[in-house]
């Protein structure tokens, strides 16, 4: 083996020591399903994937330590992970994703309330002229 080849793949194997493997499965709870086609970014680092049909997902070689990924999906919130990575170990979790229509009902939950017709505490600028008729004669 001539000696370049050889101080390569002996710094290839000492970055390998230093990082680990992230993966995971992108999930809509609501619906019970795996997300095909999500946008996953490891953060800091310009990596981006996109799960797959069963909803996975796998970032390699991602340097030993805390890393972040956000999962993005139209319609749905983003989410945002930590994750813990250690030196040649894999780091599993499955993501769920939340729509965007659920998590504003749980912001803003509907009253039960019943409405009244009164206008009495209705300021003006949000009434509304009833349309006016020509009077009729008798």
């Amino acid at each position: 083996m001539p000696a370049d080849t050889a101080a390569v793949r002996a710094y290839v194997e000492a970055q390998a020591q230093g990082t680990g493997t992230i993966q995971g499965r992108v999930y809509k709870p609501a619906t019970k399903e795996y997300v095909n086609n999500a946008e996953v970014r490891l953060e800091g680092t310009g990596q981006i994937t996109y799960s797959e049909s069963d909803g996975s997902f796998r970032f390699s070689n991602v340097p030993a330590g805390t890393a972040n990924i956000t999962v993005s999906f139209i319609g749905y919130n983003t989410a945002k992970e930590s994750f813990t990575v250690a030196a040649g170990q894999t780091a599993v979790r499955d993501i769920n994703l939340i729509s965007t229509a659920a998590a504003a009902a749980r912001r803003f939950p509907m009253s039960r309330k019943p409405v009244t017709r009164s206008t009495r505490n209705c300021p003006t600028h949000f009434m509304v002229a009833a349309p006016t008729t020509p009077a009729t004669r008798r």
